[in-house]
């Protein structure tokens, strides 16, 4: 009986041990990876602050926003107008715009807008306008205000 006792308690002793070093390792691991992520988290912030600030100092613009204010319904090839239907914003004459779609790509600068063969300086949203495009446009086409 005394043997076994012994026995049983060795035995226990050595699966505790070796329980506990798992559970320690399996705690030593999180606790790596958590300092791990933070650290890589901060040094990734400092690179991204460190390349804005020289960007900044180099000249270098900042990415532009465009606001979506239309889609082409209409293209005129023979004349190069494209027919522009306002849907969530105005334009005037001046701005400038970038006309994106499956095929098309380009920027320009409005000089000249037309509703019903008019000449307008304003269009407000809703409208549905003619302008005198650049490259070849497509129907559907979206145009964003820059």
């Amino acid at each position: 009986m005394k043997k076994t006792k012994k026995i049983v308690k060795k035995v226990v002793k050595k699966t505790t041990k070796k329980i506990a070093k798992k559970v320690a390792k399996k705690a030593v691991k999180k606790t790596v990876k958590k300092v791990i992520k933070k650290v890589v988290k901060k040094s990734i912030k400092k690179v991204v602050k460190k390349a804005v600030k020289e960007a900044a100092q180099k000249g270098e613009p900042r990415q532009r926003r465009e606001e979506l204010i239309g889609k082409i319904v209409h293209y005129y090839d023979h004349i190069e107008v494209g027919i522009i239907e306002l849907n969530k914003g105005a334009l005037e004459v001046g701005d400038k715009i970038h006309v994106k779609g499956n095929a098309t790509d380009f920027e320009q600068e409005i000089t000249s807008m037309q509703i019903n063969h008019e000449q307008i300086s304003k269009a407000k949203k809703g409208d549905v306008i003619g302008l005198k495009v650049k490259e070849k446009s497509r129907e559907g086409d979206l145009v964003y205000k820059i």
